[in-house]
């Protein structure tokens, strides 16, 4: 039984390096876009059996009991390994394995996942995306659940494969798609756009009119 784990932000403090280009309530609108893609994508996976979404934010808790998700709420928000730990713990004993997704992959399909979990059908398997900008973490495969402590963040890739070798564990890494993209700046965006995926993140994006925003914001830029 193998499960996702998604840890959320506020959505009120979310994608704060987009600034330049959206008002608070608009980076608001794109992240819960953002999170619904993500659900929705787990939602189409056929090999899993569970998603649980940890969070301190009533609207995302609303979001994911809605999608049926099952929500772990957290008192007071943490950040993001604190999160994938407490979900990993919640899932010791119930799950064979867990998939980690952040929140902002919204062009993740449940093909994606499916491959992913089929690559942790053994124990211990450990699976690993490279997020191509920051060298972050974009999925994190673990099988069983606690395999390893998540060091989520800025070059997380190469912490996960030091924790990997520590426990004399060969990690999977691989591309997976379009899952080295995660949106946290403007360029992050264009290239999410040019994918044209038929996804709410998308819609939304181009109701706020970011692809001029967009061009705008590269005009200014010196040469």
């Amino acid at each position: 039984m193998m499960w996702a784990v998604l840890p959320v932000k506020s959505l009120g403090a979310a994608k704060q390096r987009l600034a330049p280009l959206f008002a608070a309530d608009e980076r608001r609108m794109l992240a819960r876009a953002m999170f619904s893609d993500v659900l929705a994508a787990c939602a189409r996976a056929r090999t899993l059996s569970g998603v649980m979404v940890v969070t301190a934010d009533p609207e995302v808790v609303a979001i994911a009991a809605q999608a049926g998700a099952r929500v772990l709420p957290e008192r007071h928000e943490q950040g993001t390994n604190p999160a994938v730990q407490a979900g990993m713990r919640a899932l010791t004993g119930r799950a064979s394995g867990i998939i980690v997704l952040p929140a902002d992959v919204p062009q993740v399909t449940g093909s994606t996942i499916d491959a992913a979990v089929a690559l942790c059908r053994h124990q211990p398997s450990l699976v690993l995306v490279e997020a191509s900008r920051d060298g972050g973490t974009n999925l994190l495969g673990c099988a069983p659940p606690g395999l390893i402590a998540p060091s989520f963040g800025c070059g997380s890739f190469v912490r996960h494969r030091a924790s990997a070798a520590a426990a004399c564990i060969e990690p999977l890494t691989l591309g997976l798609g379009e899952l080295d993209l995660d949106l946290d700046g403007p360029d992050d965006l264009t290239q999410f756009l040019a994918l044209a995926t038929d996804t709410r993140t998308d819609r939304v994006l181009r109701e706020l009119g970011a692809p001029l925003r967009l061009g705008a914001l590269h005009a200014c830029e010196p040469a």
